[in-house]
């Protein structure tokens, strides 16, 4: 690969029919080696990635993996007190929120992140820095808000989107839309975060009148 330039290249997808699947109490994980070598043949860099085969869904309004119905009893704000450790099976907890503050976040979520696909905890995984608190904090007026909205979620997508624990992509903390169309506009910034990601579902962690029309769970 020439300096400063990209090559893509397609792997073979595995058998998943054949693969054991992630889930809660069985969290099976996968690993895919990609090793870099020079021209002679040496390798020069090895990137890991570990990933597992599971299903997010909701089916006669309960939430589901791998098709089976999971109670979704969770905690909250597990990265703002670092006094806060994560929790140890066996416990009642199913689900914890991702919180990103400052600038060490998205590292912050990669590591935990992993903590989630070894002990088989799901993950409700929040953008970072779009945190309202139940006030008009942003003009969703303004296009450029939702733009910027969706490409922090969509950088949250890219940096742990392989990992099975992650059920749940959330917009913000706590926002307030209530002017006039603004909830057909969370509902446009829903499709286009289901499109990039189809496999798991959307919410923004608010209440009312943060309702969004044609959601599949509100939060």
């Amino acid at each position: 690969v020439p300096a400063g330039k990209r090559l893509a290249v397609d792997i073979p997808s595995p058998d998943a029919s054949t693969a054991m699947a992630w889930d809660l109490d069985t969290p099976n994980l996968y690993e895919l080696q990609i090793d870099l070598q020079d021209a002679s043949g040496t390798v020069v860099d090895t990137s890991r990635h570990r990933f597992g085969f599971r299903e997010i869904g909701v089916k006669d309004d309960h939430f589901t993996v791998n098709g089976r119905r999971v109670n979704l009893n969770g905690g909250s704000h597990v990265l703002i007190n670092p006094s806060v450790t994560w929790p140890v099976r066996p416990m009642p907890y199913r689900i914890h929120r991702f919180y990103y503050p400052g600038a060490t976040g998205l590292f912050k979520g990669r590591f935990m992140a992993s903590l989630g696909d070894e002990i088989g905890y799901l993950v409700k995984a929040e953008a970072p820095a779009h945190d309202a608190l139940h006030q008009s904090k942003y003009d969703y007026q303004d296009p450029r808000i939702w733009e910027r909205t969706f490409e922090r979620v969509a950088a949250t997508v890219r940096e742990i989107g392989n990992h099975p624990c992650v059920a749940i992509w959330d917009v913000g903390n706590e926002l307030w839309f209530g002017t006039q169309g603004e909830d057909r506009k969370m509902a446009a910034l829903y499709e286009r975060i289901e499109k990039l990601d189809p496999t798991r579902l959307v919410v923004n962690g608010g209440g009312y009148p943060n309702w969004v029309p044609g959601a599949t769970v509100q939060d």
